[in-house]
C-alpha cells in the first residue's frame, strides 16, 4: 500500500464471522457460492476502475488455498498472478490423507454420490483444462503439513505446468527438511513432527517458514513471483 498499490480483502459467505446462517450459506453442497462472492469482489475492484486483469493479483491460505485455487481454475482471465498456499485442492481424495478427514461435515466427501457431484464441479485439481493461459501461479506447502498434506500442491504445480499455454510461470515453493529435522507444517513454521520421508522435486525450493499471513517469506515468494510475471507491486484481493 505504501507503494501506491491497493489491498482489498472481502466478506464472503462460508465462514463465521457472521453467524450460523452466514457459514451455511456456502457449505457443502452450496460451496461454490463462496468462490462466486469471491469472483464477484475481483469483477467489482475492476467495475470501479481500481484495477484490471493485468494488474490483479489473489492469495489464500489453507482454506482459501483452496479459494484461489477454484477462483484461479474458473477464471484464469481475471488474474496476473496468484499465490496459494499449504492448499486442498485435490477435493475427490481430500479425505484419505492424514487429519483432512474431520472436514468431511464441511466439505463432504467422494464416498457419497451427492458429494462427488458438487466437489467434482469445483476441485480446481479437477477443473485445470488444457490449453489454457493460467496466470503465473506459486503454490506453497509445508513437507509436514497433516491437515493440508503437499500432495496437493505439487500434484497441481505438475498438472498447471503441463496444461497452461501461458507465458507465467508455475511454481512449488515448498519447506523440505532432512528426515532427521522437525518438519514444517500447516502454520509453515518448523516444528511439526515429521512423520513420512519426503523427496525433493525438480519444481521444489526452499522457503523460510513463516505465517499464513504476509510476513518475510510471503514477500520473498511474492518478489520472486512478480518478478516473473512483470508486476509492479502487490494489486490484489485476498481471504482469510
Amino acid at each position: 500500500m505504501e507503494q501506491g498499490c491497493l489491498f482489498a480483502l472481502p466478506n464472503i459467505r462460508g465462514g463465521s464471522e457472521f453467524g450460523i446462517e452466514w457459514h451455511e450459506a456456502a457449505k457443502r453442497h452450496k460451496r461454490q457460492t463462496a468462490y462466486d462472492d469471491f469472483l464477484c469482489a475481483a469483477e467489482w475492484l475492476m467495475q470501479e476502475g481500481h484495477t484490471h486483469p493485468e494488474k490483479l493479483a489473489i492469495f489464500g491460505g489453507s482454506n482459501s488455498g483452496l479459494l484461489v485455487g477454484a477462483a484461479v481454475t474458473q477464471r484464469p482471465d481475471l488474474f496476473r498472478a496468484v499465490i496459494c498456499m499449504v492448499p486442498v485442492l485435490d477435493m475427490l481424495r481430500y479425505h484419505l490423507f492424514d487429519n483432512s478427514h474431520v472436514w468431511k461435515e464441511e466439505f463432504g466427501t467422494a464416498d457419497d454420490p451427492t458429494d462427488f457431484i458438487a466437489l467434482a464441479k469445483y476441485s480446481p485439481y479437477h477443473q485445470v483444462r488444457d490449453g489454457i493461459a493460467y496466470p503465473g501461479t506459486m503454490i506453497i506447502s509445508g513437507d509436514a503439513d497433516r491437515n493440508c498434506n503437499p500432495l496437493h500442491a505439487r500434484k497441481m504445480t505438475a498438472r498447471l505446468q503441463a496444461a497452461s499455454v501461458s507465458w507465467g510461470p508455475v511454481h512449488t515453493r515448498s519447506r523440505v527438511t532432512r528426515p532427521c529435522e522437525e518438519g514444517c507444517g500447516h502454520t509453515m513454521r518448523s516444528g511439526a513432527p515429521r512423520t513420512r520421508p519426503m523427496a525433493r522435486s525438480s519444481t521444489t525450493s526452499t522457503a523460510q517458514p513463516g505465517s499464513l499471513w504476509p510476513n518475510a517469506a510471503w514477500c520473498a515468494s511474492w518478489k520472486s513471483l512478480a518478478s516473473a510475471c512483470q508486476l509492479p507491486g502487490p494489486h490484489g484481493t485476498s481471504s482469510s
